[in-house]
C-alpha cells in the first residue's frame, strides 16, 4: 500500500505533486508508517523504507545509480521524506500533510529528480 502511494508520487510531474490523492486506507496505512519511523522507530525499518523510496524513483525515473551524485541526492531526498513522516508520527495525515507533501514536491523533489536525471530543472 505505501509503496503504491509512493508509485502515485512519482508518476506525478516533476513539481506538482499537489494532485496525489490519497483513500482512506491508504491514508491509514501512511499514518501507521508515520508511528514506525517517527521517534523511537527501528532504525532497521528506517533504512529499508529509505531504501525502498530510492528504488521506486530509480525504477520510475530510470536513475543512473552509477554515478555518486544520483546516489546522494536520491539518498537526501529518502532521509527528508522519512524525517516528514516522523514529524507525523502519532499525528493525522490529513490536509496538513498533504500541505507538507506538495511543498517538498515543488522546492525539492522535482528539481532534485530533474538534477537525477541530467536535465534543466526548468524543463
Amino acid at each position: 500500500m505505501v509503496t503504491a502511494f509512493w508509485e502515485q508520487v512519482a508518476r506525478g510531474s516533476f513539481r506538482d505533486v499537489t494532485g496525489v490523492h490519497l483513500d482512506a486506507h491508504t491514508r491509514s496505512a501512511v499514518e501507521r508508517l508515520c508511528l514506525l519511523v517517527g521517534d523511537g522507530g527501528s532504525p532497521l525499518l528506517i533504512s529499508h523504507l529509505k531504501d525502498l523510496l530510492q528504488q521506486v524513483w530509480v525504477r520510475r525515473f530510470d536513475l543512473d545509480t552509477t554515478r555518486e551524485d544520483v546516489q546522494a541526492a536520491t539518498a537526501f531526498m529518502a532521509s527528508g521524506i522519512v524525517g516528514i513522516l516522523g514529524q507525523f508520527a502519532g499525528r493525522p495525515c490529513d490536509a496538513l500533510f498533504d500541505a507538507h507533501l506538495a511543498t517538498i514536491g515543488r522546492v525539492f523533489t522535482g528539481p532534485a529528480l530533474a538534477f537525477a536525471k541530467g536535465i534543466s530543472p526548468e524543463a
